[in-house]
């Protein structure tokens, strides 16, 4: 089964740029608790590079909206998700990259509380 999957998701990146191969794994894995070790691995390093590599909040979202992606907090967390249709797809802790530490980098975020959601908010620019 896994070998299939696997031969599906090459199958399915054969032929594609790298930016639309990594868009292709946003699409088709919608959290880190679904996806596979490779798939898991392949996403960590597209997008762990862009929260090293950021020198402001500002700077981190626009390489994230690159590739289709933003940021929100959800539970508390901070959290990667999709632009269109806000589905979250990993935090940023999975990534290596936890809000306490990226706030000690970039400065405190700026974010609104989203009314009538347990600790989400959205962030502002």
């Amino acid at each position: 089964m896994a070998e299939d999957n696997e031969a599906r998701a090459d199958d399915m990146t054969q032929g594609m740029t790298a930016e639309t191969a990594e868009t292709e794994l946003v699409t088709r894995w919608r959290t880190s608790a679904e996806m596979d070790s490779e798939t898991a691995m392949q996403l960590r390093t597209a997008l762990a590079p862009l929260f090293q590599r950021a020198a402001s909040w500002q700077e981190l979202r626009a390489a994230l909206a690159a590739k289709g992606l933003d940021l929100a907090i959800r539970g508390g967390r901070l959290t990667v998700i999709e632009t269109a249709g806000g589905a979250e797809l990993c935090t940023g802790r999975w990534l290596g990259a936890p809000l306490a530490t990226l706030a000690a980098r970039l400065g405190r975020p700026c974010v609104k509380a989203l009314p009538g959601s347990d600790a989400a908010g959205e962030f502002l620019n």
